[in-house]
């Protein structure tokens, strides 16, 4: 239903599932916005969507608290998606690196396509905040690096566009990519 998501575009199937999933959502009056960033507490929601329909939750998360997001932090927290020691400015864009970690922390059901060594990520390596989630969501065939070369741009802000992508791919495992070996 967005303008703004041309059907020519690569991310189009992508936002259709998402959207047809009922995990992301656009900005109202049929935009969508994908070149938009995605604040902390937009990932954290997502991220917990996701994981409560692959565990069968049907139930609506009941909003409480000082701010709207405050019930998917808690439920992030509680189950494991979030480690106690980990904290987010919920309101800042997230990083690319950001997203990694809660998407990947949120796959109840994981499927493993690719072996991708941390070494063929060009710009992560051991000391990349999140590297083992980035890995993981590359090897899922979740992730798939913005180039040929597998670059992830852990530090980049996401756009609501990669989002829908990587929400697509956790949720319909036909979608995911297995990735020629370097």
């Amino acid at each position: 239903p967005f303008y703004d998501v041309p059907a020519e575009a690569w991310y189009y199937p992508y936002v259709q599932t998402a959207y047809g999933l009922g995990i992301i959502y656009g900005k109202g009056d049929n935009i969508f916005d994908p070149d938009a960033g995605l604040t902390c507490a937009e990932a954290v929601k997502i991220a917990a969507c996701i994981h409560a329909k692959q565990k069968g939750i049907t139930e609506e998360f009941q909003l409480y608290g000082e701010h709207w997001y405050d019930v998917y932090v808690d439920y992030c927290y509680s189950n494991g998606i979030i480690e106690d020691y980990i904290v987010f400015n919920w309101d800042e864009n997230a990083t690319r690196a950001q997203m990694a970690y809660l998407f990947s922390r949120c796959d109840t059901n994981p499927v493993y396509l690719n072996d991708v060594p941390i070494t063929d990520i060009p710009d992560v390596g051991d000391t990349t905040p999140f590297a083992y989630e980035i890995l993981d969501l590359y090897n899922k065939g979740v992730a798939v690096g913005s180039n040929e070369h597998y670059t992830f741009y852990p530090d980049s802000q996401v756009k609501r566009s990669e989002a829908a992508a990587l929400v697509s791919r956790i949720l319909r495992h036909d979608m995911r990519i297995e990735l020629p070996k370097c």
